[in-house]
């Protein structure tokens, strides 16, 4: 961007734009999928690693935004440790015990409206961290890659709601997609073949 334009481009975007998408987010109650790539350079406030990418931030925004009865400073400190794991694998062996039914459970019962606020009410210090782990590996999403790789096919899945708890998640790809019957929309013309000097 050329200098002399600098000085309108943050004016605009401070007073028009509102561009703090973790603020914009908590006020969206529909359901969200955060694609964090491990290896993007942009989006970092430090070294290219998982643990200084901002999409941390912005999860870590919705799930005490939604969830604050949940989220407590201990769970909230156990799920910073999870953002520095790549492996979804690893973040479910930092737990003592994992009962994916439960969860499911729990959410039920929220009947699928928000506010959420009240999840993780009576709850102990290992259910509420169990009902993290559920929630985060539910709207986050681990790609390998850095910021201007293309996203794989495999990675567009849809987000995530607590109204489908129990509807299973459908991938979108393009076999799917080239299955699809397309309907012809295209209104009916009827030219004529009547030329007319």
């Amino acid at each position: 961007m050329p200098d002399f334009l600098g000085s309108a481009t943050v004016k605009c975007c401070h007073n028009y734009f509102n561009l703090h998408n973790a603020q914009l987010l908590t006020k969206y109650p529909g359901p969200v999928r955060i694609i964090r790539r491990s290896s993007d350079e942009i989006i970092s406030t430090g070294n290219p690693s998982p643990r200084f990418n901002r999409g941390n931030d912005l999860l870590l925004s919705l799930l005490t935004s939604r969830y604050p009865t949940l989220f407590t400073s201990s769970v909230i400190d156990t799920t910073l440790q999870w953002f520095n794991m790549v492996d979804p694998t690893s973040r479910r062996h930092s737990l003592a015990e994992f009962d994916k039914e439960f969860c499911k459970q729990q959410i039920q019962l929220l009947a699928g409206s928000p506010p959420y606020n009240l999840l993780g009410e009576g709850f102990s210090e290992s259910e509420r961290v169990m009902m993290a782990y559920y929630l985060f590996s539910r709207y986050f999403t681990d790609c390998p890659g850095g910021h201007n790789n293309p996203l794989p096919q495999k990675y567009f899945i849809l987000p995530w709601s607590h109204v489908d708890v129990n509807v299973p998640r459908v991938d979108v790809n393009a076999k799917r997609i080239a299955k699809m019957e397309v309907r012809d929309v295209t209104p009916e013309v009827s030219y004529s073949e009547d030329k007319t000097d």
